[in-house]
This record gives C-alpha cells, structure tokens and sequence, in this order.
C-alpha cells in the first residue's frame, strides 16, 4: 500500500490537507472510507480515480481560457472534483439533518450511516463534473453543443447510465485506452448503489431531497468549491470564509425537504454572494474574457459537424486543439488566441431582442459593414433573455432558523437582506441582456462602434 499511498498523495492549497496520503498510521480522512473493507475501500477510490472519466478531468481546466488573462488560473475539473469530495468529508461532519430517524437532531455522517449511503453521497461529488466538455462552461454557449447535450449535467447523467448510448461509446473508448470506466468499477463493489448516485446527481425539480440539494440545489458543495477555487487561482482571493463554521450552520430538514440555515450563517451567505459578485465582475463577464470565449466559439463553429459533435465528452483538451489546429478555418483565429491578441470590443448593450432578433440584425450589419466573415464576431450568454432565476445557488429564499433551532414563519434570507438580493438580482439579469460584438481591429472597432450602438 505504500505505493498507493506515494502516488496518490495530493495535497490542496484551498483546505491545506492530503487527501490520499494514507501511508500514516493516523489517517486524518479515516472516516472517509467508512466500510469495513479496510484497504478494500481505499482501491476502491484509486480504481475511480484512474477511470477513463475522471482520468480525462486532469486534462480539462475549470477556468477555460482565463489562463491567457490570469495565468495561474490552470487548475483543472479533476482538482475541482477533489475538492468537492473534501468539502463533503467536511458536510458529513458538520451539517446537522433534523426529522430523520431519531427526534433528536444528528450530525450528516449518522444519518447517511443509517441509511447506508455516505459513500454514495460522496463518489456523487466526486463524479459530479464527469461530463464536462473540454474548455468547460465555453462550450455551453455554442449553439451547437447546447441543442446536441443541453448541459454538462445531463451529458453526466448519460455516462452513467449503462443503457444510454453515449455510456456505450464511453466503454468502448475507455476499452481501447485500457481503462475502467466508473460504472464499471462501481457495478464490482456490491456495496456501492448506483441508482442512489444518479439520484443524488439529479438536478431536476422534482429532486426535494435535502441531501441532493447539497450535490447540486440552492447551497451545492460544488459551487461552493468552484467560487473559492476560481478566486484563489486567478489570484483574486475574493472568498476567505471558515467552511467549516459556515458547513456548521447548515440544517436539512427532512420533514420539510428543505435545506436551512441557522442564524449563524447568514454572514457567510453574504460573504459568498458578494465573493461570486466580483467574480463575475473582474473576471467571468469582462470585455477580454468574453472576447476569448466569444472567438473559441466561433473557432468551434468552423469545425464542428454531427460526427465531430459527439466526440466531444470523451476529448481532452489538447486533443480537441490539435483537430482544430489541424482545420485550415479554425486555425488562423486559434493561432490569434493563443498569441493574446483578442478582439476589440465594438459593443456591450443591454437589449429586450429576442436571440433570433439579435441573429438576424446582425446578419444585416455583417452586410454592411463586414468585408469579411472573421471581421465581427456576435456573443451572446448563455440564457440571454431569460428572466434571473433566484432559486438557484444562494437562493434569497432560503429559509432560516431562530436561534433555538425551530423554523419560523416566512422568515427567510430575503426578509433580512432584500436589497443586496435586489442588487445581486438585477446584476446577473443585466448580464444575461446584455449582447457583445467583437471586432477584428481596433480601428474596425472605432470606426463601426456609434453605427452599432444605433443599429442594435
């Protein structure tokens, strides 16, 4: 075991413990392997992590290409995943559950323990991000992509059940790279009950598990990790909050099927919410950013066809750019990428315009005033002209607790804190109206900016 325990010994800047260094005789993540396989449960996690999906994640950076703007923002899905995981070693300690089996409130580990599903609930966040296309959430504003796999979410449920299609081809390949795949691994432990993954791993609305809502709901642990990560990557270092007091002040009700919060914790609430804020601001939503993004996309565009299209969760990333490197289109604006020579910004508006509207003005003004397929590029996000949805992360509705622990009436974080829930709401709205263009040049961009701001 001491080789296992040399290979596998990741340390992580965020939470300042090892992971896998199991070769002392005082484990600081004993509790994590809660079978009673001994070493048994420990392959079990190693085979994961060598998996064909979880193996890919290494080669995927969570950040995209923010690397070209803030170049230590190279960490990747796989440390992400990691740290994940962490942070639900951290829940099952900390995180009360209310309602259970017994009258009297327990710490997350015993009731998991009773039902016999810790270890579900963590390999849940750990295979969260398993879907993820290369480039991460770049790709999940491209037309294309997005009526093909709906999100990286759904591509994840898909690799995990053994009757889809997409599973299939996800066997093949990890076949022919001599690899498991995780529903291989899974299937080999008796023990490990798949359907309660996927279940945990199920983001739809009919999912009022407080449980899963810890997976992916109003307070996930893996944004959660993202948010903190991505700051302290980008050399940003926006989220400094105790996760463990702030793990602590967490209440799922299991009578209500809700996720609560004790007074405690509404500081660190705040803290996040204004850590996320300006993150977007700084970062995520900057002209430089969306430039990047905007021309990935259109690189994307020049080589994607049906065929092409369906590789794409199984690619790592240096694989993709060597196809598109390879394509005589995709090339130029690729190699102008990777130069640091982004697009000028031309236009940021706020518009009521539909998507198609916006396509089909834009169409106009290329006839106008592009010489050029390549001389303007259109950006829209992801969900432009979509009404802000509050009942995501954080959400303002979150119930809260007295200070005895009992629920009270209507009382939830909007009562406290309406107006920065205003500010946070009318932020991100803006942000999901608001329509880019990107020129070639400067000069192309200062010549064609007052017509733009006319015509659009």
């Amino acid at each position: 075991m001491q080789a296992f325990a040399e290979a596998f010994s990741v340390s992580d800047p965020l939470y300042e413990l090892n992971l896998f260094s199991i070769g002392k005789k005082e484990n600081p993540f004993r509790f994590f392997f809660v079978g009673s396989g001994g070493a048994q449960d420990l392959v079990l996690y190693r085979d994961l992590i060598n998996t064909f999906e979880l193996n890919r994640l290494n080669f995927l950076k969570q950040a995209g290409l923010l690397f070209l703007i803030f170049p230590s923002a190279t960490h990747t899905r796989f440390a992400h995943s990691l740290g994940t995981l962490t942070l639900g070693t951290y829940a099952i300690e900390h995180i009360w559950v209310k309602g259970g089996r017994t009258s009297t409130p327990v710490k997350l580990e015993e009731f998991l323990g009773k039902s016999g599903l810790i270890e579900e609930f963590l390999l849940a966040l750990l295979l969260h991000d398993i879907g993820h296309l290369p480039f991460s959430h770049y790709l999940e504003t491209n037309k294309s992509v997005c009526e093909t796999f709906t999100s990286h979410e759904k591509i994840s449920l898909r690799l995990l059940d053994s009757t889809d299609p997409l599973h299939a081809e996800l066997a093949k390949r990890a076949q022919a790279a001599g690899a498991q795949t995780v529903v291989d691994v899974c299937k080999a432990d008796t023990n490990i009950q798949m359907d309660k993954i996927i279940g945990l791993l199920d983001e739809t609305g009919s999912n009022t598990n407080p449980v899963a809502q810890l997976v992916c709901g109003p307070l996930d642990l893996d944004r959660l990790d993202h948010y903190n990560r991505d700051s302290y990557f980008m050399g940003l270092k926006l989220s400094n909050i105790n996760v463990r007091g702030f793990l602590g002040s967490i209440v799922l009700d299991m009578h209500d099927r809700q996720l609560k919060l004790r007074p405690e914790g509404v500081q660190h609430v705040l803290n996040l919410l204004f850590s996320k804020e300006m993150l977007w601001q700084r970062a995520l939503d900057t002209e430089y950013s969306r430039a990047y993004e905007a021309m990935f996309n259109s690189v994307m565009d020049k080589w994607l066809d049906n065929a092409r299209l369906m590789d794409l969760p199984f690619l790592k990333e240096e694989e993709l750019l060597g196809e598109l490197f390879s394509h005589p289109r995709a090339a130029p604006l690729l190699n102008r990428i990777f130069s640091r020579r982004p697009y000028p910004q031309v236009l940021a508006q706020k518009s009521s315009l539909s998507a198609a509207e916006i396509s089909a003005r834009y169409t106009e003004w290329c006839k106008i005033h592009a010489s050029d397929p390549d001389d303007f590029i259109l950006f829209l996000p992801k969900g432009f002209g979509t009404q802000s949805d509050q009942s995501g992360w954080l959400s303002e509705h979150i119930q809260l607790l007295s200070e005895s622990g009992v629920s009270e009436p209507k009382r939830c974080l909007r009562d406290l804190h309406g107006d920065l829930f205003d500010y946070f709401r009318k932020q991100h709205q803006g942000r999901l109206e608001t329509l880019r263009i990107f020129a070639r040049s400067q000069e192309l961009a200062d010549s064609c900016r007052k017509a733009a701001g006319e015509f659009f």
